[in-house]
């Protein structure tokens, strides 16, 4: 590494910059649409309309998502490997020196670590679905009969436990910290903030889009929080949960029309495919137990 280590640095701030911080700010801004769409005059003006489900829906129907997520991944995982890298011959001074410039690159490192963690943990509990125990987060497009649960189910994890929301607050700032400050850094390493005053102008704009994201952070842990989660919803998600085993779940409904999983043990292919549908009665049993 120390013979490539001009150009590996440069990678590995290009990595972090482009794939993963567009996917960070898409991410966190189409969050922010769970609180946006409890403000009355939005909820009005969209018709009571489920924003935060649509946004979902569509990333989730997009075609080339598979390949997306593939880059993505690979981005993250390239960028990851060298930041632990970077981060082994770190030898933490700030007590001895310190200026801001060397508190930053500090708090990087710190940041770093633990975006790590909690993008591991986000992604293995809700796209892999593993339970975690007490950091177990279950996330649901739509329910058994096709109803809408992206909104329902962000809501159902989050108000779980305090912890689940101090655990996303910490995690996500995190990653909005360690973006928006490596975004400063990296003008510096590829030489395009080369005065102080450039550097200063740059460090504005990298603040400014870092307090934004933040603001899109904290609005959806907020909003999560503040959902009135509605009867049915908790029941299609308890059915959901009991019949985790059984199906992999459609992004969204087929030409617009609900999806029929877990109906009567008769599921299109093209809609919702599974292994095998839980009985009736399972389906019945799980969604008329009590409220966590």
């Amino acid at each position: 590494m120390a013979k490539n280590y001009f150009l590996f640095r440069r990678l590995h701030s290009l990595s972090g910059i482009i794939p993963v911080g567009v996917f960070c700010i898409v991410h966190l801004f189409t969050n922010f649409q769970i609180m946006i769409q409890q403000i009355p005059f939005v909820k009005d003006l969209f018709n009571e309309a489920d924003i935060f489900q649509h946004e979902v829906d569509f990333i989730h129907s997009l075609p080339a998502l598979l390949f997306i997520e593939i880059g993505l991944w690979s981005a993250i995982g390239f960028h990851a490997l060298l930041g632990i890298a970077y981060t082994m011959q770190w030898k933490n001074n700030t007590a001895h020196y310190q200026y801001t410039n060397n508190k930053r690159y500090a708090l990087q490192r710190i940041t770093g670590i633990i975006a790590l963690i909690f993008i591991f943990v986000h992604v293995a509990t809700l796209r892999w679905r593993w339970n975690l125990g007490f950091l177990n987060t279950p996330f649901y497009a739509h329910g058994p009969d096709g109803t809408p649960l992206v909104t329902a189910s962000t809501a159902y994890a989050l108000q779980a436990s305090w912890f689940m929301s101090f655990f996303y607050l910490i995690g996500a700032l995190s990653v909005v910290y360690h973006w928006s400050n490596g975004l400063w850094t990296a003008a510096i390493t590829w030489g395009v903030t080369i005065t102080p005053a450039a550097q200063k102008r740059w460090n504005m704009v990298c603040t400014a889009m870092g307090v934004a994201l933040a603001i899109f952070t904290v609005g959806a842990v907020i909003g999560a929080n503040t959902y009135q989660i509605k009867p049915h919803e908790e029941q299609a998600i308890q059915a959901m949960i009991a019949g985790a085993d059984h199906y992999s779940e459609h992004a969204m409904p087929m030409h617009g029309e609900d999806c029929p999983m877990l109906k009567d043990g008769q599921v299109p292919a093209d809609c919702c495919p599974m292994d095998k549908a839980p009985a009736t009665e399972e389906v019945e049993a799980a969604a008329t137990q009590p409220a966590h």
